[in-house]
């Protein structure tokens, strides 16, 4: 890719993108795109008090192929509805969460293996880190009795020793299941 295509802005890429390689106009296109997007919601859009934006689209996966992983305005919304009523409650009680998987496009749904209909790519769902088995557990725990959900799984990977929560939360549709559950994958 053509280095300088970083430091262009919107209005000069779409004035020179006739000029570019094939690969650099696709590339070129997608930035184009982006930065519309991030005029309506920038990265550092506060969702809550102790939630951004971005702590919910920053990915590695992205990054490292190009994907463009902006959220469109009715994600944003329902990303600020379950920061707001699930995970603040979860911040409140347990001190600082890490999301470690939040909004996805589906480009990048596909890639990670996300199940096609993931509440991810609907701005409803996160991931985030809740440490060892004991703390794991009381996040689960409480999380079922006092946030509201759609779902709430505790999921733990035994190869890896890990344990994260899956929470999702329907804000703007009828139905939260209000399915919890614990798996482990190996």
């Amino acid at each position: 890719m053509n280095t300088n295509i970083k430091n262009l802005n919107t209005k000069t890429l779409n004035m020179n993108i006739n000029t570019l390689s094939r690969a650099d106009a696709v590339h070129a296109k997608s930035r184009i795109a982006a930065a519309e997007r991030a005029r309506i919601a920038p990265p550092d859009t506060r969702l809550s008090e102790h939630f951004t934006l971005r702590e919910f689209t920053d990915s590695g996966t992205a990054r490292q192929h190009n994907i463009d992983n902006t959220p469109q305005p009715i994600h944003i919304e329902r990303l600020r509805a379950l920061c707001q009523q699930s995970l603040e409650p979860l911040r409140r009680r347990f001190g600082a969460i890490r999301v470690t998987s939040g909004y996805r496009s589906q480009r990048l749904n596909a890639l990670v293996g996300g199940a096609p209909t993931s509440q991810h790519t609907m701005g409803e769902a996160a991931d985030i880190h809740t440490g060892g088995r004991e703390t794991s557990q009381k996040m689960y725990d409480y999380a079922r009795q006092h946030v509201p959900y759609d779902q709430l799984i505790l999921e733990r990977k035994v190869s890896h020793g890990t344990y994260w929560l899956h929470l999702s939360l329907r804000s703007d549709r009828p139905g939260n299941r209000h399915e919890a559950f614990q798996l482990t994958v190996k």
